[in-house]
């Protein structure tokens, strides 16, 4: 049986679990569909999400449709958790993207819907909860041409939108006006119809589908989750979109997008087949920082809603194997056959300090902030070499909350946490060199390094160039001098990882007698340090790109708000009843924004942002604008 890997993504309260619920129950999979407001659904599983009626963790359950098999994922729709989006959508063969009819296009939705079209994803759009009283579907539609995308297809005709009888029309191939639309939409077709040729229904039905499938053209259909209307329709199109979709089946090649624990405290790790299959029994190769092999100990896959035991999962689809500590999110099975896209995951840009009551706590913390960690690569978390504070990298309040919730529900931890503050990071400005030698006064290890530091743009990473050969300095000592660059940018001269650095591996010495590579490693740290002082650091700040969306009645008082922070408009957007602020602003300045707007707008307007880059702290906005547009 052919599968389909079927995202849902949405904003906060669009109906996204609801829709979830709505599918299984329509596929037989669940006799009554579940609750949010209950706790009672099947994809918001942990005793938190249902509590809070919203998804925390991405969650995957199987069902049969039209005769093929959907591994449905369901997403987190909170900006704080979506490093837990990210590390899916690379597993996805078809999203719907979930719209609340009446609050429309939000921020969130605009940020996910980027990604989709950045990624070339099929998509379709989902207007839910058309039966909302106020809700304008033509509105709707102009803001999602203007905020979204203009290729857009509506495949659905709508009755009594607004009221508490829908009705919902399909509109058929054969439609004059929908072949028009699809028409604008395709140079192919329009090429025929322009020099009078025939065009079939067929011929419009495979242009449709090919347009959907190379991200070019995305269907909207709507209904009311809830009600269980236009769930069906859904479907339908899903299954026609992906149908007769054939991967490759030679090469083994398989990505892991998600860790949990179960109840019972088992370890499972999720894994998407691309090509090949994964087989009991078989030895593979599994690609983190460096190839090692693996056996294949367990398998498990998704069966109409159900985890089943299985000798094998074929192409295509979602398996899981139990209690392997070599995986983890983010790894590769196999060989990477091209099908597995690196999507890089949102790096957080907060932090904060936990606090404990004593060692036996802390201790404890420890082990349990190991877990979430295993769980989400970008739960990182470390303890300080000068306070000795543990500190917890973090995306927002938000999830700095949720973590504080599962630390005391899960793992029965009482913790607090310090303020939530930027991450900084560190940037040398020149050249510096460091060169220490064995006898040097204050060296007490065998060995000596000459090292030189050199800065790179920002934004474009780290360098490594090694001049000193793998004949002299045999592979144990030159992976202990790794070691020791490693440790020296992470914590840099004033505790910042230091960033968009090259780094020259001049000259080593090493007493051949005495020497080990545990003398690279300890020295290592202490030169390159003295070298990225000769070379001057510059401390960086997060900044923010922003989309401010503010009705034409409070566009002064927002845009005085605006000027008030160290921030930068850089395009204007006006409309008949809104204005964009499009620009630029540091993280810090940002963090609490949109209680701010609310109060500002009272609630009317809404703000979009994500990462833009780390910028020099202490230098004006202008001269920061200038020189990294």
């Amino acid at each position: 049986m052919d599968v389909i890997n079927l995202g849902i993504l949405a904003h906060v309260d669009a109906g996204k679990t609801t829709l979830t619920e709505g599918m299984l129950f329509q596929a037989g999979c669940i006799r009554k569909m579940g609750n949010v407001d209950d706790g009672t659904t099947v994809t918001d599983s942990m005793d938190l999400e249902k509590k809070r009626g919203m998804t925390i963790k991405s969650s995957v359950i199987s069902f049969e449709w039209n005769h093929l098999k959907i591994n449905l994922i369901d997403t987190p729709g909170h900006f704080d958790f979506l490093s837990q989006v990210e590390s899916v959508l690379h597993v996805l063969d078809v999203v719907v993207l979930v719209i609340a009819a009446r609050e429309g296009v939000q921020p969130q939705t605009r940020l996910f819907f980027r990604k989709l079209s950045e990624l070339k994803i099929p998509t379709v759009i989902f207007i839910n909860k058309l039966d909302r009283m106020g809700v304008n579907y033509e509105d709707l539609i102009k803001t999602i041409r203007t905020k979204l995308t203009d290729e857009i297809l509506e495949c659905q005709r709508y009755q009594g939108v607004g009221g508490k009888q829908v009705e919902i029309e399909e509109i058929p191939l054969d439609d004059e006006e929908f072949q028009m639309k699809l028409l604008l939409s395709s140079e192919t077709l329009i090429k025929k119809y322009d020099e009078f040729q025939e065009i079939s229904t067929k011929e419009y039905e495979t242009e449709f589908i090919r347009l959907i499938r190379s991200g070019k053209l995305y269907p909207v259909m709507g209904g009311v989750a809830l009600k269980n209307q236009g769930i069906n329709s859904l479907m339908d199109m899903l299954t026609k979109i992906m149908a007769d979709v054939k991967p490759q089946t030679d090469l083994l090649s398989a990505y892991v997008f998600k860790v949990d624990f179960d109840q019972k405290g088992q370890k499972r790790i999720f894994f998407r087949v691309f090509s090949g299959t994964v087989t009991v029994r078989q030895n593979v190769y599994i690609r983190n920082e460096e190839s090692q092999k693996m056996l294949v100990r367990n398998l498990a896959y998704f069966e109409n809603g159900k985890i089943i035991s299985a000798r094998s999962v074929a192409c295509g689809d979602v398996g899981i194997i139990y209690d392997e500590e070599l995986l983890k999110v983010g790894t590769v099975i196999g060989g990477n056959n091209g099908d597995v896209s690196k999507v890089k995951l949102k790096e957080p840009l907060l932090h904060a300090n936990i606090v404990t009551k004593d060692n036996d706590e802390r201790y404890l913390l420890l082990n349990a902030l190991n877990t979430l960690w295993q769980e989400d690569p970008q739960l990182k978390f470390e303890v300080s070499s000068t306070t000795d504070d543990i500190i917890i990298s973090l995306y927002g309040p938000l999830q700095m909350e949720i973590i504080g919730e599962i630390l005391k529900n899960r793992f029965g931890l009482n913790i607090s946490f310090g303020p939530l503050t930027n991450i900084y990071k560190e940037h040398p400005i020149k050249e510096g060199y460091c060169s220490i030698r064995i006898g040097d006064w204050k060296n007490p290890y065998y060995a000596g390094v000459v090292f030189k530091v050199e800065p790179l743009p920002l934004g474009s990473g780290f360098q490594y160039e090694n001049l000193v050969s793998y004949g002299y300095l045999e592979k144990p000592f030159q992976n202990a001098v790794m070691d020791g660059i490693r440790t020296a940018l992470n914590e840099g001269t004033q505790g910042h990882e230091v960033i968009d650095v090259k780094i020259t591996f001049l000259e080593a010495d090493y007493d051949s007698v005495m020497g080990t590579p545990a003398d690279f490693r300890r020295l290592v740290p202490i030169a390159l340090k003295r070298a990225l002082e000769d070379a001057t650091i510059e401390i960086l700040e997060p900044w923010q790109n922003f989309i401010i969306s503010v009705p034409v009645d409070f566009e002064k008082s927002v845009l005085n708000d605006i000027c008030k922070m160290k921030a930068r408009i850089t395009e204007y957007q006006y409309g008949e009843t809104e204005t964009c602020f499009i620009g630029k602003a540091i993280l810090q300045d940002m963090m609490n924004y949109e209680s701010r707007l609310n109060i500002l707008t009272h609630g009317s307007a809404s703000v979009l942002q994500d990462f833009f880059k780390y910028l020099p702290m202490n230098e004006s906005v202008e001269a920061l604008m200038e020189k990294y547009k």
